[in-house]
């Protein structure tokens, strides 16, 4: 080996060059190995003495150091541990995605969708979802969860099951539904309202304050107010005070009551119910009805009151001035029949007679206002008269003429009464002679008939003789009708 400066031998393992002190390079066993052999082909000056003598070097065999070659079998290594990496990566991922189960936040997003959308009319707060567990049966997976939901008014809760189905690399949700063996559980958040009052009411039958009893409906119950509450959530109670309203088209009636509620899986049920002194029934509104006289007086004139006698009925027609007298003795409200009764007393005045009479008048209520609707009355002859000026015929039982008769009658007493009867010459018998005897009669208030006996002559013509006679007193026409003969009232005395 040579110094690569000055070219002096070396002997082995040496490490500075004993001529000039160059650092020896010594290339490792690999090295020496790959070096290639080359010949010099320029001659050099080496001056090994002095600067001035120079000796000429043959050619001569030396070793050209060479450049590292790079480590392929290092990089090939390399390359393989990445690629391996990388494999056992992708491997990882794909056996992670194949194996990977829906999101929660997925599930629950899911679900409360589904609850809102199909489970409730209106929406709902739901304060909890708690996923239970999850069952992967091969490429199905099942998934449980409890949802508790709270409205207005309940909290609800409900088991769910939500099926899913695997599909390539996602899980796709099939199905919701509420567990089968399961149901929403309820729990009142409040007392009962006053709309839950009212629809517990429905059905239910109260004694009004003139011991009408009327069933609740939707139509007459209203105004329900809770005026005093003590809720009981723990136990699920409820006991209220109340008032409320039952009406009619017409008239109403306030009302109190206490009443007690449980809350039973779904639903608050009225266990207890008691009405409290009932209040009066008033009218409604614009509603109001008071009888009055005139109004009275303008019905019964489309009237007619009938009398009755043992011997029949006669009927008589009412005017104005033929009522006195008249009271209004009450008036009642029929809740059921929606009408007001109104009882009243007056008097009829006719020519001959007074007339007591006691009438029920119905009134319904039609567009808006109280129309007569029925009118019953009771007829009692009070006091007959008969005093005054009779005028008529009498049939002469010798030759059945008919001549005219005026009875005139003066006094009575007790329904008994004396006359003059005067007779004289008619259309029929113009030439009957005139005469006239005093007649004793008497009228039947129960029967209406009247009796006339004759008594001392007061002017007796020739071949003319007394004569008795019976009939019965017209009210409404002011007459004595019988057998043979009719007397009208012409003129009245007091």
């Amino acid at each position: 080996m040579f110094c690569s400066k000055c070219g002096a031998q070396l002997t082995d393992n040496v490490r500075f060059c004993a001529r000039c002190g160059e650092p020896v390079y010594i290339p490792d066993k690999q090295e020496q190995e790959q070096a290639e052999p080359v010949f010099a082909t320029e001659k050099k000056e080496i001056n090994y003495f002095s600067d001035n003598e120079v000796n000429q070097v043959t050619p001569m065999l030396v070793f050209e150091e060479s450049a590292p070659k790079k480590k392929k079998g290092k990089v090939w290594l390399w390359v393989l541990i990445i690629a391996l990496v990388l494999l056992i990566a992708a491997g990882v991922i794909f056996a992670l995605i194949i194996t990977l189960l829906p999101e929660d936040e997925a599930i629950d997003a899911q679900l409360r969708t589904y609850v809102q959308g199909n489970q409730f009319d209106e929406k709902v707060d739901i304060s909890s979802l708690v996923i239970d567990e999850k069952v992967r049966d091969g490429e199905m997976l099942n998934v449980y969860c409890t949802v508790v939901a709270q409205d207005a008014e309940l909290e609800h809760t409900q088991r769910y099951q939500l099926i899913y189905e695997r599909n390539s690399y996602n899980w796709e949700i099939k199905e919701i539904i509420p567990c089968e063996e399961e149901k929403w559980s309820m729990l009142p958040l409040k007392g009962v309202t006053e709309e839950m009052v009212k629809e517990k009411l429905v059905g239910r039958e109260v004694t009004l304050s003139n011991g009408v009893k009327i069933m609740l409906d939707e139509s007459n119950l209203a105004d329900v107010t809770i005026d005093s509450q003590n809720t009981d959530l723990e136990n699920v109670t409820d006991k209220v005070n109340i008032s409320y309203k039952v009406q009619s088209e017409v008239a109403e009636c306030e009302l109190t009551a206490e009443a007690a509620f449980v809350f039973d899986e779904d639903s608050w049920y009225l266990t207890y119910f008691k009405n409290n002194e009932s209040g009066e029934i008033a009218y409604r509104e614009g509603c109001a009805f008071e009888a009055d006289e005139e109004q009275l007086k303008t019905v019964l004139q489309t009237k007619s009151i009938t009398v009755s006698s043992n011997n029949g009925t006669q009927e008589l027609t009412v005017d104005e001035a033929d009522i006195s007298g008249l009271t209004v003795d009450n008036q009642v409200f029929d809740w059921e029949k929606g009408t007001v009764t109104v009882n009243c007393s007056f008097k009829i005045e006719k020519k001959v007679a007074v007339i007591a009479v006691s009438a029920v008048a119905t009134y319904k209520y039609n567009n808006s206002a109280w129309e007569a609707d029925t009118m019953d009355c009771e007829a009692e002859i009070e006091s007959l008269t008969l005093t005054g000026e009779w005028a008529g015929y009498y049939t002469s039982a010798r030759n059945g003429s008919k001549p005219s008769v005026v009875m005139t009658v003066n006094s009575e007493n007790n329904n008994s009464f004396e006359a003059t009867f005067a007779f004289g010459p008619s259309d029929d018998v113009p030439r009957f002679p005139n005469g006239s005897y005093v007649m004793n009669g008497n009228v039947d208030a129960d029967t209406l008939s009247v009796q006339l006996k004759p008594g001392a002559w007061i002017k007796n013509p020739r071949n003319v003789y007394t004569i008795e006679l019976t009939g019965t007193l017209d009210i409404e026409q002011a007459k004595i009708v019988g057998k043979g003969f009719e007397l009208i009232l012409k003129e009245q005395t007091k």
